[in-house]
């Protein structure tokens, strides 16, 4: 084998090693599956230990808000979405998000009832798996 031969089989080496330890690093950001529409659905992903979003969630009105866990080995506990009405900003009111509860044959999803009050409302995602407990505190924003 000649020195350009050597040279190109070990870059193409390091290149490929490259890619994988950026994908070790920075995992790809997973898309949506089938079941997860963006219009009441709010995709729930653990990455590297921690909980991720899509970000501030929108919507108008009344209805079923769900979240879905797209990470294996990670499933809702009983309180896995909580709407406090005693956080310091951005409380939910009393009777705003009822019925909170993870899918009873599916507890990789949760719903909420949603009364469509006009406002932003923190609430708590908790997920366990894994890693143990973990939580996260983004907000919602009813328009």
């Amino acid at each position: 084998m000649n020195k350009n031969g050597l040279v190109a089989i070990v870059g193409a080496i390091v290149g490929a090693l490259l890619v994988v330890i950026y994908h070790i690093v920075i995992p790809p950001f997973p898309r949506l599956p089938v079941n997860c529409s963006p219009a009441n659905c709010i995709p729930v992903w653990v990455i590297g230990n921690k909980i991720q979003t899509n970000g501030v969630f929108e919507r108008q009105g009344h209805g079923v808000i769900f979240w879905q866990i797209q990470t294996a080995g990670y499933s809702f506990p009983q309180n896995g979405i909580e709407f406090p009405t005693n956080k310091p900003t951005h409380h939910a009111p009393a009777g705003e998000f009822t019925d909170c509860n993870p899918m009873p044959r599916d507890n990789t999803r949760f719903q909420c009832n949603a009364r469509g009050t006009m406002g932003t409302y923190g609430y708590w995602v908790r997920v366990s798996g894994f890693s143990g407990l973990l939580e996260l505190d983004p907000f919602i924003i009813n328009n």
